[in-house]
């Protein structure tokens, strides 16, 4: 197996009180600080984020909080094909509180075998070492050595469709900032078209349509950004990467639309986002 399986953890900082060791608002996600993925099924390629939030980690006087994150996943047969040990975290947090926003992700290679996969992250308070009955219905296991729970997913077999899809700050696809942000300012949309097909020259013949809808579910724009898959694209190769800028250039609540066509296969696909602008500081 050559798919390429990774494990990061984010961290970001919010008011709570602190408690028992837990895990609340676990969600899969498009990407880091992306919104909600109700679709759980994977094609090759793309990449499945797990976001939560960690609470109850016992903090010191000045905000200090130490633990340990591990990540393993497992196949429909029970077996772990990836296994990342809980390593140990330091963090201080300025604004007090033991919360913190998290997530994992796993990236699907073009070799992993299609089917039915479990994603489980182990969390462990390495200042109390222990934890408490209280638990999230999402959490399957508690310990003395921590708290763990499982997200479930499918990857599909390969076939046409958008993938790898995430909002960033920056134009190098580095800095995730999510699907809001305030006027003004500039986002990157990165997202990548695979399974298309190619003609009988052995091209392709297929491109991605971006629009932004209003609150009534209207186009913005009379016409969509039309982004292609170049026709010279490398033989042979079933992934292309796309980025659109996003100038966020007014305030209000919108949806992002990607719709894609392949006109060799005659397949399409559509992924739809929430996109939140918020006016500037005065």
């Amino acid at each position: 197996m050559t798919s390429a399986l990774a494990l990061a953890l984010a961290m970001s900082i919010a008011p709570a009180q602190g408690g028992a060791l837990n895990v609340s608002n676990v969600r899969q996600t498009y990407g880091e600080l992306g919104s909600s993925r109700s679709d759980t099924r994977y094609l090759p390629r793309d990449f499945v984020f797990v976001s939560f939030d960690i609470e109850g980690l016992k903090a010191g006087p000045d905000g200090r909080v130490i633990y340990s994150m591990g990540m393993e996943v497992i196949d429909k047969a029970g077996k772990a094909i990836f296994t990342a040990p809980p390593a140990k975290q330091e963090m201080l947090l300025p604004l007090g509180a033991a919360k913190l926003p998290a997530f994992i992700y796993v990236t699907l290679g073009p070799d992993m075998p299609a089917g039915a996969y479990t994603a489980r992250v182990t969390v462990i308070d390495e200042t109390s070492k222990a934890s408490s009955s209280g638990r999230a219905t999402t959490v399957d296991e508690v310990s003395k050595s921590g708290i763990s729970f499982g997200q479930k997913f499918e990857l599909l077999p390969p076939a046409f469709g958008i993938v790898a899809l995430y909002v960033t700050k920056d134009d190098k696809g580095m800095l995730a900032c999510g699907p809001t942000g305030v006027v003004g300012q500039t986002s990157f949309v990165n997202f990548g078209l695979v399974g298309f097909g190619r003609d009988a020259s052995g091209k392709p013949n297929a491109a991605v349509e971006f629009r932004i809808l209003d609150e009534k579910g209207q186009a913005v724009n009379p016409q969509p950004i039309v982004v292609p898959v170049p026709r010279e694209f490398a033989p042979g190769e079933q992934f292309v990467p796309f980025q659109i800028m996003l100038p966020m250039n007014r305030e209000g609540s919108f949806t992002v639309e990607l719709m894609a066509a392949d006109k060799v296969s005659g397949k399409n696909a559509t992924v739809k986002f929430p996109l939140r602008i918020h006016p500037s500081s005065k």
